[in-house]
């Protein structure tokens, strides 16, 4: 599993077992950085999905059976990422901070939604999937909160839905059964009254499946 970016400076791979994540500039011969894939609690862990948001000069690595998303920034001016604390009992020592300096610091995100099947925003800014409950549920990966419940409705293929422009504005498409849609708008994520959309209309997005 790989991916480059955009640009063509940085290649990232992941591979082995257990697996591995490996950074690499495209212009050097060595690996930039190495990650063992696990989890916030330290068990390994495997990414299922890889790509790059390049809106966001960064890449994003699934980690469905874990329920974790990891987002790596490029953006050389990005903030450190501070994962947590750690004590340190030596005598005259005082209480550390473990930092993660930048580019691809690992932000570590965990959403209440199902890994399994999830849908990207086309630039990169919300997340969609099954909540808990069953429901479709939306998340804002920079706030990390929920931004919207689409329906509570459990007998969705997430994966017919998508988005599409409308009146040069993108909408998502929620598919239900027996051929109807609901259509919301993508800026506040309320429902929108439209009628059907041409296929050319579609708009390509990442969808990430295990």
């Amino acid at each position: 599993m790989a991916a480059t970016s955009t640009d063509g400076a940085w290649h990232l791979s992941a591979s082995g077992s257990p697996q591995v994540l490996t950074i690499s500039a495209i212009n050097k011969d060595q690996a930039f950085r190495q990650y063992a894939v696990e989890d916030s609690n330290a068990a390994p862990a495997h990414i299922s999905c890889l790509f790059e948001a390049p809106s966001r000069l960064s890449f994003f690595a699934i980690l469905a059976d874990a329920g974790e998303i990891w987002e790596l920034s490029y953006d050389p001016s990005a903030d450190p990422v501070f994962p947590g604390f750690v004590h340190n009992y030596r005598t005259g020592q005082v209480e550390g901070i473990i930092v993660e300096e930048q580019p691809f610091a690992r932000r570590r995100l965990h959403l209440d939604l199902d890994h399994q099947t999830l849908i990207f925003s086309p630039n990169h800014t919300e997340v969609i999937g099954r909540g808990a409950e069953g429901g479709i549920r939306i998340y804002n990966l920079d706030s990390r909160k929920p931004a919207a419940k689409l329906t509570d409705q459990a007998n969705l293929a997430l994966l017919d839905s998508r988005f599409a422009l409308l009146d040069n504005q993108p909408v998502f498409i929620l598919n239900l059964p027996g051929s109807s849609q609901r259509i919301f708008s993508t800026r506040t994520w309320r429902e929108i009254e439209a009628q059907a959309l041409e296929a050319s209309k579609f708009i390509p997005v990442t969808i990430c499946r295990k």
